[in-house]
Order: structure tokens, then sequence, then C-alpha cells
């Protein structure tokens, strides 16, 4: 039995389930349908590695789109090569398997494997493909790699960004049925990423919906495509995580100042900039340019060009967590993601304090942080030293770093929903059995789907194989095998840091 994984980022089971789609109607019927648990936190960072490996980020290495460096209070933009780990598709290509990887976020730059690896978002203007002499074949094919001009056209809103998200993931299918149509593959991999920025500006309103109107489209089509193969296939679809909306977003850098345990840095560079007090920002050019009527001048002018103006803009409320803190009078700091407790000689006591009034902490009477979750207690492996210390989860509000002017919330940002921890699973052919309701872990999926294709699974997984959802065509035994060393698959390229995190900030993830 083959696989078909379909990868749709921020794949929300509240939209799925508002509309009439027949391509996602026909999947679930007669197939496991389930929540599928994201990574802590609920993040495209790492989330999308714990799908491929099966492993928590404390074997990863990675948890988030930046690293931070205690030691030289620095951040590190992460890409492909930072994740220690060999992926699903690195063990079937070992064991003779052909596979593809169409645009999975955290494949940039692409690595080796026994088929054809086209980079996620978040890549640079070149090294997409792997095998790298394919890839004019495959720009020339019409594919059309994400660039600042889409980026901006996703918050823009109306025809513009249906547009733009339908141009783009219309690429992605095009690009994995001409493979599947010239070349054989035991295993492909498509993902879907335009879903996230739409659905964080745009949510439950007519831009999110077309989109996922579109993807439905272009899904019975492949759908199609695959009835035509002799062989049979087996159709998954999952999701990095789910989607919900938020009321606004609170600068948690600013509240640690507040509670005391972080100490601003009073410098010219940390002051608000004159950009800033007359509201030009990244997070509004979009809107400016719209109301200026100048988007499609914006979409002629050279990439590089676009990204050198973007990085020459603020951010709307927030200023630089690195540059503004005063490290030697913080006992702890909020980055991407996570609390890291400064003050090693204080870190229990300090994080009990954190926890406390996080927990305590009100909007209006409103319970801004539903949980707080100890790295200790939910990550394992040789980077755990690595991580934060604390990851505060918010059902309600964009997590932010210090605001401009000391005020703690932003009801105005432009987000209007963020990531929850539930997300999609459904599976789909004759591995799998006729059920609903179930729930799995992001790192199941990895395991589950090698021994679904009766291939061996390596015994370092944190992830568990899913037998009960699986049918009686897939053997009960599961084979086990030793882990590939990190060094056999990742051996590329080092992608350019600026890029990355020009292109987080263009996505609102980063201030």
């Amino acid at each position: 039995m083959k696989t078909f994984v379909l990868g749709i980022d921020g794949g929300s089971w509240r939209i799925l389930d508002e509309l009439e789609l027949p391509g996602f109607q026909r999947l679930t019927s007669g197939g496991t349908v389930g929540e599928l648990t994201s990574s802590l936190p609920p993040i495209t960072y790492p989330a999308w590695k714990c799908y491929s490996t099966g492993k928590n980020p404390g074997k990863l290495g990675v948890f988030g789109f930046v690293n931070f460096d205690r030691e030289r209070q620095t951040n590190r933009q992460n890409d492909s090569t930072h994740f220690d780990s060999p992926e699903l598709w690195d063990y079937l290509s070992d064991e003779g398997d052909r596979v593809g990887v169409v645009n999975m976020p955290t494949t940039y730059p692409p690595h080796e494997v026994n088929g054809v690896m086209i980079a996620g978002p978040n890549s640079g203007d070149s090294g997409l493909v792997y095998p790298e002499e394919r890839e004019p074949e495959l720009l020339e094919s019409g594919y059309v790699p994400l660039s600042s001009g889409h980026r901006l056209a996703f918050k823009s809103g109306g025809e513009k960004t249906i547009s733009t998200a339908k141009t783009i993931l219309e690429s992605r299918f095009g690009a994995a049925r001409q493979l599947l149509t010239d070349e054989e593959f035991d295993f492909f991999n498509l993902t879907i990423y335009c879903t996230d920025p739409v659905q964080h500006h745009f949510w439950d309103q007519r831009e999110v919906f077309e989109t996922y109107r579109s993807i439905d489209r272009e899904l019975q089509d492949l759908l199609t495509l695959l009835d035509e193969d002799d062989d049979e296939w087996n159709v998954v679809v999952v999701s990095d995580h789910g989607f919900q909306p938020i009321r606004g977003a609170v600068y948690l850098d600013t509240w640690l100042e507040q509670q005391g345990f972080l100490e601003r840095r009073q410098t010219a560079d940390t002051d608000p900039s004159l950009l800033q007090q007359i509201g030009v920002t990244k997070d509004n050019a979009a809107g400016l340019v719209r109301a200026l009527g100048v988007e499609r001048v914006v979409d002629l002018l050279p990439e590089s060009l676009v990204q050198r103006v973007n990085r020459s803009l603020p951010s709307e409320g927030g200023i630089s967590v690195v540059n503004s803190t005063d490290w030697d009078c913080s006992d702890a700091v909020f980055l991407m993601g996570g609390i890291y407790v400064l003050n090693e000689s204080r870190r229990d006591e300090i994080m009990d304090e954190i926890e406390r009034e996080l927990l305590s902490f009100r909007d209006d009477g409103h319970q801004v942080i539903d949980e707080v979750h100890r790295t200790d207690d939910v990550y394992n492996g040789p980077y755990t030293d690595a991580a934060p210390d604390l990851i505060p989860i918010s059902d309600d509000y964009k997590l932010l770093g210090l605001s401009v002017d000391g005020s703690l919330f932003d009801p105005e940002n432009a987000w209007i929903a963020a990531h929850e921890m539930s997300g999609v699973f459904v599976g789909h052919g004759p591995a799998f059995q006729d059920r609903s309701e179930v729930t799995l872990d992001i790192q199941d999926v990895a395991p589950t789907l090698l021994h679904a294709m009766e291939r061996p699974v390596p015994n370092d997984v944190d992830g568990s194989v899913r037998d009960d959802i699986l049918s009686d065509r897939v053997e009960d035994v599961v084979q086990w095998r030793d882990p590939l060393s990190s060094g056999q698959t990742h051996s590329a390229s080092s992608v350019s840091e600026e890029e990355v995190k020009e292109t987080l900030k263009q996505l609102g993830y980063i201030e």
C-alpha cells in the first residue's frame, strides 16, 4: 500500500465542519477521523517536525522559529539543518521506497531523499529543490515560490487574498500531480501553508472559506488521479495545530516587567521610532498598500527591494526584546512561545512565582493564560537544557513581547485568530478503520504510517504506533529498527539567517 499525506497548516475542524467540501467528505466517510494534538507550543516550528519524526522538541533541538541562547542573549533563526533527527521519508528512503515531499515548513534547505523534495515556506530565492538540477524544470512548469508580495496579499483581504491563496495552493497541488503522473512514488507528502496566514487575519470570513474551497477542488482532482493508479493508496490529512478566534494580543514581556521579573534598558535604541509614532509599521503595510492603490506596483517590484523596504519598517506595538532587556538585572524573559528563567540560583522559586501569577492574570475578569507547562514535564532528550522553562498557553490572546508604551494589551492587533492545540487527523484507505472521535498525538503519526506501510519503526520515537485505528490489512506485530544518524540525512547547506528572520517578521511571528 502506498501513502499520500496532505498537510494543512493550521487546518481546523471549526472550518471544515462549517463547509460543504466534497473532497474532504469523501475522506471522512469510511475513514478514521479525529483530533491531532499539537506540540508545545503549538506553532509551525517545531510542530511539523514532531509530525515527521515522531519525536518531542527535546530530541529535535528546536523549540520555535528561533532558539534563544541564554549565555549570549541572542536568538538563532532555525532552518532544516538545526533539527537533529531523521524523518519519516528518510526511513522510507533507507528502505528503498521512493518519496516525494512538497512545501512542508521546516524543510529549507532541502536534503537528500530517495526521490524529490521541494522546500516549504521561509525559503530563500534559490536552492528550493533536491535534486538541485531539477529546480529549473520545476520553476518552468509554473511552480510559484512564496514571495513578499504574496505574504502582503495574504493580509490584504478581499479578492486579492483569495486569488493569491488560490494561485499558490494550485501551484503546490499542480507540482504534486505532475510528479505523481510522471514518476512512481511509494509515499508522497504535500503541505498547504497559506491557510495559516489567511486564518490569522480573516478568521471565519470569506477569505478563509474560499481558501478551503480551493483546497477541496484541488483535492478532488488529486483523489481522481490516485484512483487511476493500479496500486492502492492510503490518504491521510494532518495539521500541525488548529485555529481559534482570539480577543487580541498581550505583551508578556511587559507583564514580566510590571511583575518585577524583567528590567528594560533605557537607551535610545529601545525608544519607539518615528515610523511607529505616525503609524507606519510592518503590521499595517498591506493595508497601506491597498489604501494607496499601489498593489500592482508592489507586485512588479523586485523581491529583494520589497524585502529591503519591509526590513526598514518597525513592528506595530513592540520593540526588540533582545535589544531592550537589561540582562544583568532581569530574572526572566519571554521569547517565541516560552519563558526563560535567567537567574539560575532562584530558578524553581521564580518558576513557581511566574506560574502562579500567570494563572491569576486577568483582563477585565477574563483569564489571559489558560495553562502553564513546565518543560521539565513535557520535553525529554539531549536538548532540554536549551528549552524555555515555562510554556504559557492562551486560548484567547496572541502572545507578544515588549510594548512600546508599556501597555499590556493590544485589542486591535492585526491577528483575529491564533493557534490552538487541537488539529486535524483523517486516515482513509485500506490501512484504516472506519472510526470517529479519535485523538492522536502529533508524534504518533510517523510511527503509525511507517507501520501501516509495513516498514520498521525507529526505536527512539516518542509517539506510539496507533494500531487501534489500523485495519486488519495491517500486520499486528510492529517491526523495530535502530535509528539513522542525523548526519546521514541533514547534510544541507545553511540558509541566510537574515532571510528567515525577515520572513518571520512579515508573517507576524516575531517583532
